[in-house]
């Protein structure tokens, strides 16, 4: 009995560790910038060059839409710990919504030059989903590889996957050429209470809640995530989920 009780002493202490740490991310995800936006005001109280206004502005811009992206993020997962989020399961063409996705996606690929190719072997591919969900799903995991991609690119298929206990699963498949994960994080990879915090990684803003958001709509979806990474050498990320006729 007294063993079990540390065991639970020690998970609760890890729980607040990693909780103090989610904190302190998000603190730091919110107070940057919010300070962009408050120091860009300042600058341009004083500034009288029309075309440094709108510089100013636009980065003003970038700061205010990061800021609601976290937001947005830590109110999601809010939903999701709490199961209040609301599933409206209907008929999606998975590869027209990816289509849709990517090409929401490619201005990004196309400022750091980099390649965001997708094909199909699945044209008439249908599954049971919640499209509103599922364009989240996509959108944080193409986000997340061309985020962590500097040369080469993502490369995204859709296709058929094995079945499950007698359903069929068509699987979206994202390969990117970028960072890679270490084997000890890709273990918690879904954790939204972590973020790797290396050189590396952290040079790259982010809060780090979009995949855990992304796992947890796929597993309501009835769908689970796979993931492959090495360090330095990409990452492979499967989204498979179950078919409709």
């Amino acid at each position: 009995a007294e063993e079990k009780l540390k065991e639970a002493r020690d998970m609760a202490d890890e729980m607040n560790r990693l909780k103090s740490n989610f904190l302190a991310n998000m603190s730091h995800e919110i107070r940057t910038p919010l300070n962009g936006i408050m120091g860009l005001a300042q600058i341009m109280r004083m500034e009288e060059n029309v075309s440094k206004l709108h510089d100013y502005a636009n980065l003003q811009l970038q700061s205010g839409r990061r800021l609601l992206e976290t937001l947005t993020s830590i109110l999601e997962l809010s939903r999701l710990e709490s199961h209040q989020t609301q599933l409206t399961l209907q008929r999606v063409d998975l590869t027209a919504l990816v289509r849709e996705v990517i090409s929401y996606l490619e201005p990004i690929a196309r400022s750091k030059s980099l390649r965001l190719s997708f094909e199909s072997t699945q044209p008439d591919g249908y599954v049971h989903a919640d499209d509103r969900l599922l364009v989240q799903v996509f959108n944080n995991i193409i986000g997340n590889a061309l985020k962590f991609t500097d040369s080469g690119g993502v490369d995204i298929s859709v296709e058929p996957a094995s079945d499950r206990q007698g359903q069929p699963f068509l699987c979206v498949k994202v390969r990117d050429t970028g960072v890679g994960m270490s084997a000890e994080f890709l273990d918690r990879l879904f954790d939204p209470f972590l973020q790797e915090s290396s050189g590396q990684k952290r040079r790259f803003e982010g809060s780090g809640l979009g995949l855990a958001i992304a796992r947890r709509y796929t597993e309501l979806l009835g769908g689970r995530i796979l993931v492959d990474s090495k360090k330095d050498k990409g990452s492979v990320f499967r989204i498979e989920l179950p078919a409709h006729d």
